[in-house]
């Protein structure tokens, strides 16, 4: 199943799976692949697998027992994985843009309202990394 993460700050290494523009502020979709529903509440024994941005969880007993994988049980304790993942993210792409002062980022600019992910990925918006510039009609990003 797919619980739908919706994030105030981008995660740049993580797919994108909907835009919500509202009350002139951005909120990031983010789907997670998951057994169940990830609540606070859940107390069965996860792993993060493969790696925290393909946003895949499954239940630590589904694996061989000698693999070395991430536990977790709750909402919360991933969501703190995906804020290390995204400050991770930035550092390095700060650190290259450093490295390589002639790189140029991949910028485009989009009317400021809902998009569905169809709508995302008609466009070929797959991942932000930046929000450049909101004019309160249109935001300009960086991103693929």
């Amino acid at each position: 199943m797919y619980q739908f993460l919706k994030e105030k700050e981008l995660i740049p290494s993580c797919k994108l799976h909907e835009l919500i523009y509202e009350n002139g502020k951005w909120t990031y979709v983010y789907a997670l692949n998951t057994p169940f529903e990830l609540t606070d509440s859940n107390n069965v024994d996860l792993i993060i697998y493969e790696y925290i941005c393909d946003l895949i969880l499954k239940k630590a007993d589904s694996v061989h027992k000698d693999s070395v994988n991430i536990h977790l049980k709750t909402l919360t304790e991933y969501k703190e994985y995906l804020d290390a993942q995204r400050k991770i993210d930035l550092a390095f792409r700060e650190s290259y843009l450093e490295k390589n002062p002639d790189a140029v980022a991949n910028s485009f600019s989009i009317e400021n309202r809902n998009y569905s992910n169809k709508e995302l990925n008609d466009l070929g918006i797959h991942y932000l990394s930046a929000l450049i510039e909101n004019d309160g009609n249109i935001s300009k990003f960086n991103g693929i």
